[in-house]
């Protein structure tokens, strides 16, 4: 809990995280989402008539709508550099669902994994990117 209060005080003061401290929250958020939204997809598809055709969409969705929360996240938290926080984020996610793929399939990939890594990464990156801190946020009247 005092972790939690020290990087609360940090961000509330205006100073950023480090680097990969950043980065390693991204990447723990991004699995947490992409866990919870498998989750809920599966409880969503259970009740469909035939969730098959569902299935691969879900599953290609999944990392990459998590890859851009987790890039965002660290993005804010380290408050410069976003685009940077983020391909590290999508980096990780993406070798993280690679590994995961070649243990599952005993060693052999299709060719046709290469564009969900991609979108992992461009997706992370945009998350990042979009962290930013914007310079005028007054509202003209």
């Amino acid at each position: 809990m005092a972790s939690a209060t020290r990087t609360s005080a940090h961000l509330r003061e205006g100073r950023s995280l480090s680097f990969p401290t950043a980065v390693l929250r991204g990447l723990l958020l991004s699995l947490i989402m992409g866990a919870a939204f498998l989750l809920f997809l599966a409880l969503l598809l259970s009740r469909s008539e035939d969730p098959n055709r569902f299935l691969t969409p879900a599953a290609v969705t999944a990392p990459i709508v998590a890859s851009l929360l987790g890039g965002w996240h660290a993005g804010k938290l380290h408050r410069r550099g976003g685009a940077l926080c983020g391909i590290s984020v999508g980096m990780a996610v993406a070798f993280l669902a690679l590994l995961a793929a070649l243990i599952l399939r005993s060693g052999s990939l299709p060719l046709l994994a290469l564009p969900l890594y991609l979108g992992i990464l461009a997706s992370a990156t945009a998350g990042g990117a979009l962290s930013g801190r914007k310079k005028h946020r007054h509202r003209r009247h």
